[in-house]
């Protein structure tokens, strides 16, 4: 009985492996391989497979990245339960025993494997599947990578249609996405996040997730930006607060002045000094509360 085991391939095109901090408008794409047996390929034509994926799987917005450095280099907030992963599999031709050519089967699964038995299930579902030669294999590199990159654009790529009301709303996205509704954009499965803006209306941000490939629409409803929607209404709020506060602090003062008597002028003179500047203090403030109210109030209107 076979013995199923995941060899990590420590890639040596380690020009690639090191740039293993992808794009911002590209989602991370785990691979690793299984062999069986281990000698059944060389490792330059892995490492050449792999620079051909590479390349390849960048023009559809993935990142090719071996498993193993992710791992390494990954910090612990990463979320494996939404990390596709590619598993390529070399393995000998149970149907074609005389030649022992090598089948190769591409799988995907949408979060790295853990258990011999998740392998085995990926092995078992692959996404591609070739038997071709040894010697094939050098000149087949380029038709392997377009079969993985079609499957993939096909099962693991959404297209996604954005409308708004009112039209002609800008968004905007990680990785430099930008543009007016209506709009249509391409995008790996998984999540990201968009921000939609237009004058005199409020700042509308959304976060997406989808699952599935194919065709998604999604409508962005955003609300004309009122005169109390404006950080200039809350300082003109404050403001008129603050008026009505030192404004009976001025009245407080201002009557407890008016009530001072014969006997306090000779007991107390100092009495009418201290009441009277205090009262004039208030109204000060009061007045100018009174005035960057009014004045913060107007620019809510414009801003």
């Amino acid at each position: 009985m076979r013995v199923l085991g995941l060899i990590v391939l420590t890639l040596y095109c380690s020009a690639i492996a090191s740039d293993s901090e992808c794009p911002e408008d590209s989602k991370p794409l785990l691979f690793t391989t299984y062999l069986y047996p281990e000698n059944i390929i060389n490792e330059s034509l892995l490492k050449e497979l792999f620079e051909e994926l590479y390349s390849s799987l960048r023009e559809i917005g993935y990142c090719l990245i071996e498993m193993d450095h992710w791992y390494e280099e990954s910090s612990t907030e990463r979320n494996d339960s939404e990390q596709l992963t590619l598993l390529l599999s070399i393995i000998e031709n149970e149907a074609d025993l005389d030649t022992k050519e090598p089948l190769l089967l591409a799988s995907i699964s949408q979060k790295p494997p853990e258990s011999r038995s998740e392998i085995k299930e990926m092995v078992a579902n692959p996404l591609i599947s070739f038997s071709v030669s040894r010697e094939d294999l050098f000149a087949t590199q380029s038709i392997i990578a377009r079969k993985i990159k079609e499957n993939l654009r096909n099962q693991y790529l959404y297209h996604i249609r954005i409308y708004s009301s009112p039209e002609g709303v800008n968004i905007q996205g990680p990785g430099g996405i930008e543009g007016i509704t209506p709009l249509e954009l391409v995008r790996p499965i998984g999540r990201f996040s968009i921000e939609a803006s237009k004058e005199g209306y409020q700042t509308l941000c959304k976060d997406l997730f989808f699952e599935d490939g194919g065709t998604h629409s999604i409508y962005l409803q955003l609300n004309k930006r009122r005169f109390y929607h404006s950080k200039y209404f809350y300082v003109a709020a404050l403001s008129a607060l603050s008026s009505v506060v030192f404004y009976t602090l001025e009245n407080h003062y201002h009557q407890q002045y008016l009530s001072l008597g014969r006997e306090d002028y000779f007991e107390r003179p100092e009495r009418f000094d201290t009441l009277f500047k205090r009262a004039q203090t208030f109204e000060r403030l009061a007045v100018s509360s009174l005035i960057l109210s009014g004045v913060s109030l107007g620019l809510s209107f414009a801003f």
